[in-house]
């Protein structure tokens, strides 16, 4: 396709962590590791989505979406609370796609 930006990040399967939050049930968070370098997305994301912390240092922004708690570093989401691996895997599909709908109109948002 001719002037359609290719995604900066491809969809994989998350891996599934214990995630440390209630203590009546488990809970977990959905990672997805990526070879891709997401540093230069941190600053479009930081523009558009509802900021919790960003730490330039590290570098991390963590942001809520649809209720879940994201952390993106530069090789690495993260998406939490989740209940299950099915949870998950959804969750971290819409990150994805968010992600890679503000690359694709990096040219529209300011950093």
């Amino acid at each position: 396709m001719v002037g359609v930006a290719a995604p900066l990040l491809d969809y994989a399967e998350p891996v599934l962590e214990a995630s440390s939050c209630r203590r009546d049930r488990a809970c977990f968070k959905a990672r997805l590791e990526t070879a891709a370098d997401l540093s230069p997305l941190l600053p479009y994301a930081n523009a558009r989505v509802k900021v919790l912390t960003h730490d330039p240092e590290e570098p991390v922004l963590v942001f809520r979406h649809e209720g879940y708690r994201v952390a993106l570093r530069p090789h690495e989401v993260a998406v939490g609370v989740v209940a299950d691996l099915e949870e998950g895997r959804a969750a971290v599909r819409r990150v994805v796609d968010l992600l890679n709908d503000l690359w694709a109109r990096r040219n529209e948002i300011p950093p």
